[in-house]
C-alpha cells in the first residue's frame, strides 16, 4: 500500500474561469481538510423495523474545505480569497490528493463562497487566516468529485 501525505495534497484556485481553468497552486496553505458529510433522512418503514433496524438513506453530501493560510498582503491567491469574503464572491478551487496534472489525483473542484475567513493574530507565533468554502448557488458549474 502507497502511503500518502499530506503535504503531497493541492489546494487550487482557479484564476482564468472554469470553462478552461488555470490553477493557481495556493501555496501558503498549511492544513486543508475536505470535508465531507453526508445529509441523512430516515425512511423506515413498519416493513423495515420489524427486523429490529432503522432504515436510512442519504439525500446530498455537504462538502466545504477548511484551510489554514500563512499571512502575506502580497500573494495573489490570498487577495483572491480575501476578496471573494469580503464581496460575497465567488471562486472556482479544487482540492485534490495531489498535483493536479498528476494521473490518479482526486478530490473536489467546485464554484465556492468563502464563509469564514478569520485572521489569528498570535502573540508567539505568525499570523493565519482560517478559511472555510463551501460550494454556491450556482447552475454551472456543478461540484463535482474529480479524478485525473
Amino acid at each position: 500500500m502507497a502511503v500518502k501525505f499530506g503535504k503531497d495534497g493541492k489546494f487550487y484556485i482557479d484564476t482564468a474561469g472554469y470553462t478552461t481553468p488555470t490553477w493557481s497552486e495556493v501555496t501558503l496553505a498549511t492544513d486543508v481538510t475536505l470535508n465531507g458529510d453526508p445529509v441523512e433522512i430516515d425512511v423506515s418503514s413498519r416493513g423495515s423495523v420489524a427486523s429490529g433496524f432503522k432504515a436510512t438513506a442519504v439525500v446530498v453530501n455537504d462538502v466545504s474545505v477548511d484551510f489554514t493560510l500563512i499571512v502575506d498582503e502580497t500573494d495573489p491567491n490570498i487577495q483572491l480569497i480575501q476578496n471573494a469574503f469580503m464581496t460575497r464572491g465567488l471562486l472556482y478551487i479544487a482540492a485534490l490528493s495531489g498535483t493536479v496534472s498528476v494521473v490518479g489525483s482526486w478530490g473536489l473542484e467546485a464554484m465556492v463562497c468563502v464563509t469564514k475567513f478569520t485572521n489569528g493574530q498570535p502573540l508567539l507565533d505568525k499570523q493565519t487566516y482560517e478559511c472555510t468554502v463551501k460550494p454556491s448557488l450556482c447552475s454551472t458549474p456543478l461540484p463535482q468529485w474529480v479524478t485525473y
